[in-house]
């Protein structure tokens, strides 16, 4: 009986955070795109002529991305779509751009469109490998220290269209694996000890669930509640954690144990995909990760003990803790 009512109460959150397709939503929507289409085309095609061979270096490459930005920005100013800065992952080095309609949509307070800037193939990879040091000034003892979290950055932004490519070919045509995304991104958002800069997110979410999904640890035959509790209790318990998770692609040769060991040795969690050479979870940090699991934990016991499956204080109840 519990377990129809917690069906039922998640079967409304769904219906409540799902937008239903209108014509005047998707105008507003294809009109703000639109805007920003015209101001990117108004710069120069060729960008590399902006870039330099060296400029992953000393924080070169983050000073252009900005400026490009502030260029789309100026364009913007003659649309009437409305633009702010923010970051990525909280990132100051890395803005994005906040462009918000015309007019305030209803029933979609707050709607905006994220301009994120992306190169392929602009650097080496290997320049940017994780024992490369690419700021100068960090040093020890004179000696330069490696910069794998600043080299990530970059090569983030070099294979972020690859990785959501790899994640939307997932998720296609899969509505529960859909659903259960959506109750993972309202529980942790509940949470502010865990949907933070330096553990959780919407994108790595997606990507945990895509890892699940290529793994075979959950099935098209599976509810989202289902989906949603095998996750938490593959975060929660999963020794394979403490190794890395690697996807396996047919076609493409795996990660070389060595390059393995490297990343163990610079990254406290990894997440890696054959097709973009960097750990997606490069961000995450130890005790970041600990009070994921803590909180996953938590959950599924929640789930087991408190009425109705713990619903309310899972999903409607807001977790503050003191920063």
């Amino acid at each position: 009986m519990e377990s129809d009512s917690m069906d039922l109460k998640v079967r409304e959150l769904l219906k409540e955070v799902t937008l239903d397709y209108l014509p005047t939503l998707s105008k507003h929507v294809n009109d703000t795109v639109l805007a920003i289409k015209v101001a990117i085309d108004k710069i120069p095609d060729d960008l590399k002529e902006c870039f330099h061979e060296k400029d992953y270096l000393n924080y070169r490459y983050h000073a252009k991305r900005c400026l490009y930005l502030s260029i789309i920005k100026k364009y913007l100013k003659f649309s009437s779509v409305k633009v702010e800065w923010s970051t990525l992952q909280n990132e100051a080095r890395k803005p994005v751009l906040l462009a918000y309609p015309a007019m305030e949509l209803v029933g979609l307070p707050g709607f905006f469109v994220r301009i994120i800037p992306t190169t392929n193939s602009l650097f080496t990879i290997k320049k940017l490998n994780l024992k490369r040091s690419n700021i100068r000034a960090l040093t020890h003892g004179g000696v330069p220290q490696a910069t794998p979290k600043y080299n990530s950055s970059i090569l983030e932004d070099m294979f972020l269209e690859d990785t959501s490519e790899l994640i939307k070919k997932t998720f296609l045509g899969w509505k529960e694996l859909g659903e259960a995304s959506i109750l993972l991104k309202v529980w942790a958002r509940q949470r502010s000890s865990i949907y933070v800069h330096d553990c959780l997110n919407g994108f790595l979410i997606s990507v945990i669930l895509s890892y699940l999904a290529s793994q075979n640890k959950i099935a098209s035959s599976m509810r989202a509640m289902q989906i949603f509790r095998v996750t938490l209790n593959f975060i929660a318990t999963a020794k394979i954690w403490n190794n890395g998770l690697y996807f396996r692609r047919e076609g493409k040769k795996g990660i070389p144990q060595e390059e393995r060991v490297s990343y163990k040795e610079a990254f406290p969690i990894v997440i890696c995909d054959p097709s973009a050479p960097f750990n997606m979870s490069f961000r995450i940090s130890r005790i970041g990760f600990v009070q994921l699991q803590d909180e996953a934990a938590l959950t599924l016991q929640c789930i087991e003990k408190c009425r109705d499956g713990g619903f309310e204080e899972i999903f409607m109840t807001k977790v503050d803790f003191a920063a």
